[in-house]
């Protein structure tokens, strides 16, 4: 299916957040949006959506001090020193400037994900195509 990247994220990621958090009774979600990232919601911390309160303890700090705190806490995963480091949107074609390495991650690493991907840029090329 083709869809624009904003209707893709909030059918995938926020949503069923909100949707989950609605149903326990949630009063407060923790995200971990960082002001310091290219691609972010424009909801701050302490901002109150549908009921409920924003956290963003992390906002005010930086990739380094992310992964810095991460290192005394645990073994940090390969896909953490990519950028777009979230592999749930492995097959994702918006943000491609900014998602080369997570690709190129996923090609080396995670060939049916990369598969998955290429498949879903060949629709949207093929798309793109038709539309002209």
């Amino acid at each position: 299916m083709i869809q624009n990247y904003l209707s893709c994220c909030w059918e995938n990621i926020s949503l069923p957040l909100l949707a989950k958090a609605k149903e326990i009774g949630a009063t407060e979600i923790v995200y971990g949006q960082r002001n310091d990232e290219n691609h972010k919601s424009t909801s701050r911390n302490g901002d109150v959506i549908e009921g409920m309160i924003r956290l963003q303890p992390i906002e005010d700090w930086t990739s380094d001090q992310v992964m810095a705190y991460l290192a005394t806490r645990m073994e940090i995963p390969a896909h953490y020193s990519i950028k777009h480091s979230s592999l749930d949107c492995y097959d994702c074609t918006a943000y491609r400037k900014d998602s080369r390495d997570r690709v190129e991650f996923t090609r080396a690493r995670h060939p049916e994900m990369y598969k998955e991907y290429l498949d879903r840029i060949n629709l949207l090329n093929q798309a793109l195509i038709e539309s002209n």
